[in-house]
């Protein structure tokens, strides 16, 4: 796959991309998230080779690696917020807790 076509699977130019692989930029979670879909691999297939290879499997529970699986395919930053701020307001309230309990 070329860099060209890379940048087309996951919506950037070939020069963003270029970039990354020379790391002159640095790649966020999202465009991890995207670059490993388009690659068909996991997104640990790039952290190969670390020492103490630390991911979502360290979350104790099956929800909570879903909701970060979830968390890192959104694409954008502000909706990233607006996702994280309603979890907060969820997780402080306890009315919205019980609301939510009793939905699902």
């Amino acid at each position: 796959m070329t860099q060209v076509d890379l940048g087309a699977a996951i919506g950037l130019s070939f020069k963003q991309i270029r970039k990354y692989e020379q790391g002159r930029n640095r790649i966020g979670a999202a465009t991890l998230f995207r670059l490993a879909r388009a690659l068909e691999v996991g997104v640990e297939y790039f952290f190969d080779g670390l020492d103490d290879p630390r991911g979502m499997t360290d979350l104790p529970h099956r929800e909570g690696r879903e909701l970060a699986r979830h968390f890192q395919a959104i694409a954008t930053p502000r909706r990233r917020r607006a996702f994280l701020r309603l979890v907060k307001a969820i997780a402080d309230s306890p009315a919205l807790q019980a609301r939510w309990r009793d939905a699902g």
